[in-house]
């Protein structure tokens, strides 16, 4: 499987947000249906954000990320064989393009993750330093995967951006407006539970001082009322007229 950087930054990302894909101290690291479900859906995300190089499955990513997890562990090597006292230009600081992106298998705690159950998370924007003029190992032997320059290009992670983006849309549904019809049908529903009000008090509001109560009550509930939004009164209306409805039928 061959990906730009962006979409591996993009997946990698992913990869950290379940733990339960590389974190053995979960429960959930030893089932393998949890695990095949997560993929799916990995699969399934990666194919609506970077279908130029998919179709997606599960058992390919899931090599993918094999591949990148493997490198990253020479790597890792490389850096805590450095001994103290050595001259900075002999220091070795990983300098693999996703080096910094795979740092989260290492974590002991995760500030960001997803479990099976739910699909919405804030993804924590990060800038990441990179090395975008070095071959991924990962492709050829793992003696290629240990060869680098000695310079140290940095550039900001081209993934945070999108990833926001993508998480972003899965957590966040569009509004949507109410039909010109549904407010005649609330309009109506209303006319008809005063026209029960009416007839339940059975006499004109002018000659009953009963009728004058209900007119002080309704001042004060329109007084209260004008404290509402503009944009929730009429849900606020819906609810006064349904509880007046079940006295109102429990009358009859």
């Amino acid at each position: 499987m061959n990906l730009s950087d962006d979409a591996t930054f993009f997946l990698l990302r992913l990869v950290e947000q379940f733990p339960a894909l590389w974190d053995m101290t979960l429960a959930e690291y030893a089932d393998t249906t949890v695990k095949e479900s997560i993929w799916e859906r990995i699969a399934k995300e990666m194919n609506e954000e970077w279908p130029a190089y998919g179709p997606y499955d599960a058992k390919a990513l899931r090599r993918f990320f094999d591949n990148k997890r493997r490198t990253y562990r020479l790597e890792k090597k490389k850096v805590e064989s450095t001994k103290s006292g050595m001259p900075s230009s002999d220091v070795y600081k990983g300098r693999w393009r996703f080096y910094n992106s795979l740092r989260f298998l290492d974590a002991s705690k995760v500030t960001c993750w997803r479990s099976v159950s739910t699909d919405a998370c804030q993804a924590a924007a990060e800038t990441m330093k990179v090395r975008p003029d070095i071959d991924d190992p990962s492709q050829t032997s793992d003696d290629a995967a240990a060869a680098t320059d000695d310079q140290n290009i940095t550039v900001d992670d081209p993934i945070a951006g999108k990833a926001l983006s993508a998480m972003s849309r899965q957590g966040t549904q569009k509004k949507r407006r109410r039909s010109p019809h549904r407010l005649d049908e609330i309009l109506a529903q209303r006319q008809t539970v005063l026209e029960k009000i009416a007839a339940s008090v059975g006499q004109p509001a002018s000659t009953t001082q009963q009728e004058d109560d209900i007119d002080y009550f309704g001042k004060v509930v329109a007084a209260h009322m004008r404290e509402v939004p503009k944009d929730k009164l009429i849900p606020c209306q819906k609810a006064i007229l349904s509880a007046l409805e079940i006295y109102i039928n429990k009358s009859e």
